[in-house]
């Protein structure tokens, strides 16, 4: 999910991974029914990030695919991508800051160029993060 907001609109929600020692858009594993994958990513977005959404306040921007090499797991894995879109009025009071705390994740917002300039981020995550850049 890459959530980003009115008054930040060039910056996206990530939260750092310590499996893979790399900041990441919001993600859990999609369901293959549309309707029903949009109320999880609603649900899992309330809860996990406090951020208040609706299903209908999910928009389906594109879907991608790619194999690549989990660090974590050290083997060759494959993706599938489905991206949603999710724009927020206003950035919630706890996203203040550079780095930030949402429940037990350490969060931070970045735009698309900063996320490309950064070495890990890029060599781990540059297909999704093009994505984003390409079709939000």
């Amino acid at each position: 999910v890459a959530a980003s907001t009115e008054d930040r609109p060039n910056q996206y929600l990530l939260y750092h991974d310590d499996g893979w020692d790399c900041d990441f858009f919001p993600n859990r594993r999609s369901s293959d029914d549309y309707e029903t994958d949009t109320t999880n990513m609603a649900e899992y977005l309330k809860r996990e990030y406090m951020v208040p959404v609706k299903p209908s306040g999910l928009r389906l921007v594109g879907t991608s695919t790619n194999s690549k090499l989990s660090t974590e797991h050290n083997e060759v894995r494959d993706y599938e991508y489905r991206l949603y879109l999710i724009r927020l009025h206003e950035t919630p009071e706890m996203w203040a800051g550079e780095r930030f705390r949402i429940l037990d994740k350490d969060c931070c917002m970045m735009s698309i160029g900063d996320m490309l300039s950064d070495s890990r981020m890029n060599s781990v995550n540059h297909d999704v993060i093009a994505m984003v850049r390409d079709m939000a």
